[in-house]
């Protein structure tokens, strides 16, 4: 291979070295860059954080109204069968003295 030719390559391949060099990340570089990955995913932590407890007190919010409601219906219902379970004890009172009168004078008369 010529001199010229060998010189020229050399400086070509020194020019691409010098100019990767420059490109290639140091350290320094990784580390800053590390830095602000961990900054942005603390920052989106603690947003998607704060959601989660929002999220959290409207879910307990809507529990609580439902209990709420559930109970209620329940102590409507609780006063209705309480009605009805004291009407049909007295209806099945006079149905038992009834059949005890219509007994009393069938056999006694």
């Amino acid at each position: 291979m010529p001199s010229a030719q060998a010189e020229a390559e050399a400086e070509f391949l020194s020019e691409i070295f010098a100019s990767n060099l420059q490109e290639l990340a140091t350290k320094e570089d990784l580390n800053h860059a590390i830095g602000d990955l961990r900054k942005d995913t603390d920052a989106k932590y603690e947003i998607l954080r704060k959601d989660i407890d929002a999220l959290r007190k409207e879910v307990d919010f809507k529990i609580e109204r439902s209990t709420f409601s559930v109970q209620q219906k329940m102590d409507t219902h609780k006063f209705a069968l309480i009605k009805w379970m004291i009407g049909l004890a007295i209806a099945q009172l006079g149905l038992v003295i009834g059949a005890l009168n219509f007994f009393a004078m069938k056999f006694a008369g």
